[in-house]
């Protein structure tokens, strides 16, 4: 007899190991499936934003640099500043040299005291040299100023060895009526906060380069080396718009554009390891999720299997104990699977407050799980707040395809078996609105429970497509009704015959319902 129940342990711990390993491989293999499906899912939206972005970076580096251009179109509308560069005009012969730069910084404080760039401290200064070099307004500084092109008649942009945080903003001035050159004008931007401006709010890990084939700047951060930086800008020269391209082993995503009015390239780079690591942030708190809902499945299926493979002259009731236990691990697969492709998606669709409260209720529903894990009869409260959890689930997963309705006429501290209302409801959504194609006709399910003959009648009604009372074995979509079946055999063995479930026509749905003792 010690032998026999030896070699049937043994055989029941292989049948438990046995099972347990399958699951394992299963839900590992679905769980790789999930994450590598996510992971492309949110890296395509992640490199769209990039290149969202990026853009927006050039598109502000080209609107600051249009912002400086605007300061000498406004000298030249002038009086001020234009009569006493131009020598033809007669404020320049009138006046002596010193009364004409009075003027000239007159006119050009009024016009840096409502400018942006001054007010925001990135314009340090304004210089105007005359045709022959010499100062009309505003000394030079004293480490000097770069010698621009007088030929040049469009905006140039130069750099000093002398301050290396300085960056040259110079327009050529010509008389309107001779045409010929009268003046320069040299604007002296910081670097420093000129790049501020535009590149406010990025990583601190993007590229922002400015450059010409004569000027080279550079914004935010630098390059591991100058090769990585030549092979980037030469990427983008040879084509506009959005490039991925591997320098070094390393992978860049980059958008480019022209910058027509200073005749520049605006760049701008960021490393892919940058944006893989937002990526796993955020998808780290879905992956934690399934390995919680996985490890909790693989605890709750190696006890049903347990009590499985115990031997037949266990009671009857505890084998029921066991189907139950078995009916919550799974809470159907493809619910889970479901919830979590939810949450990704609404997290990166309508940020936070939804992910939070579909949390929340998955998080009291395995509760629900855990804590009443070793009871075969509950309260009709403690059952309701469990179904309303899973409503709550399924009504973000359907976006709000139904509504629910609780008409509870009876005292809540009523005992009732565990899981008897939410498998009815499950079926409800499932086989009555899940097949339902969307007319505009608004679905609606009722919970109700309420007195009858001094016991309690408690329907689950819906006005859903319906199926049939032994339609046992699943339906086109492939769910099946086995939660259903284990409630008509449970019903039975604790109520009596009295509590038979009965499934019948709704208000153009289906109607299940059953009757239970009471107190």
């Amino acid at each position: 007899m010690g032998g026999r129940a030896k070699a049937l342990g043994r055989t029941n711990l292989f049948v438990i190991c046995s099972v347990l390993a399958v699951m394992a491989f299963s839900m590992a293999s679905a769980g790789f499936l999930f994450y590598a499906m996510g992971k492309a899912l949110l890296t395509d939206l992640y490199g769209e934003e990039v290149v969202r972005e990026l853009t927006q970076i050039n598109r502000a580096a080209a609107d600051q640099i249009s912002l400086v251009d605007t300061l000498y179109s406004q000298m030249l509308q002038n009086p001020l500043i234009y009569d006493n560069l131009d020598p033809v005009t007669d404020a320049y012969n009138k006046k002596s040299p010193r009364e004409r730069r009075l003027e000239i910084e007159r006119g050009l404080m009024g016009i840096l005291s409502n400018h942006l760039l001054w007010n925001a401290g990135v314009l340090r200064g304004v210089y105007i040299h005359d045709a022959d070099g010499a100062p009309a307004a505003g000394s030079s500084p004293a480490a000097g100023l770069p010698a621009p092109d007088a030929s040049d008649p469009y905006l140039q942009i130069l750099t000093g060895d002398n301050s290396p945080d300085s960056v040259y903003f110079v327009r050529n001035i010509y008389g309107a009526g001779t045409g010929r050159r009268i003046a320069s004008v040299t604007a002296d931007i910081s670097m420093r906060e000129w790049a501020r401006l535009f590149s406010e709010g990025t990583d601190g890990e993007w590229y922002i380069f400015l450059c010409n084939s004569s000027i080279f700047l550079s914004f935010g951060a630098l390059p591991d080396s100058d090769e990585v930086s030549a092979a980037i800008i030469a990427a983008a020269d040879a084509q506009r718009g959005f490039l991925e391209l591997t320098v070094g082993g390393e992978r860049y995503l980059t958008a480019s554009m022209d910058i027509s009015s200073a005749d520049l390239m605006s760049v701008t780079a960021v490393p892919a390891d940058v944006m893989l690591a937002g990526l796993r942030r955020s998808l780290a708190p879905f992956v934690s999720a399934y390995a919680l809902i996985a490890a909790l499945t693989m605890v709750f299926a190696g006890f049903t299997v347990y009590l499985a493979a115990r031997p037949l002259h266990q009671r009857r009731l505890l084998l029921k104990n066991a189907e139950i236990a078995a009916l919550q691990a799974q809470i159907n697969p493809h619910f889970l699977f479901n919830v979590l492709n939810t949450i990704a998606w609404k997290a990166e669709i309508d940020g936070s407050g939804d992910v939070r409260d579909m949390a929340l209720s998955l998080g009291k529903l395995l509760r629900a799980n855990i804590l009443a894990h070793d009871k075969t009869v509950i309260t009709l409260g403690e059952e309701l707040d469990y179904t309303r959890y899973y409503i709550h689930l399924q009504q973000r997963r359907f976006e709000g395809k139904f509504t629910a309705d609780f008409r509870i006429s009876v005292p809540e501290d009523t005992p009732v078996p565990r899981l008897c209302i939410q498998p009815l409801v499950e079926n409800a959504i499932l086989h009555g609105f899940e097949p339902m194609p969307d007319t505009g006709v608004p679905l609606r399910l009722v919970v109700s429970a309420e007195p009858e003959d001094g016991g309690v009648l408690v329907a689950v009604e819906d006005n859903g497509a319906g199926f049939a009372d032994d339609d046992r074995g699943g339906n086109a979509a492939g769910h099946t009704h086995i939660g259903l079946e284990n409630l008509r055999e449970r019903l039975l063995l604790y109520c009596g015959p009295k509590s038979r479930l009965t499934v019948g026509s709704g208000e153009g749905g289906t109607r299940v319902s059953f009757r239970l003792p009471g107190k």
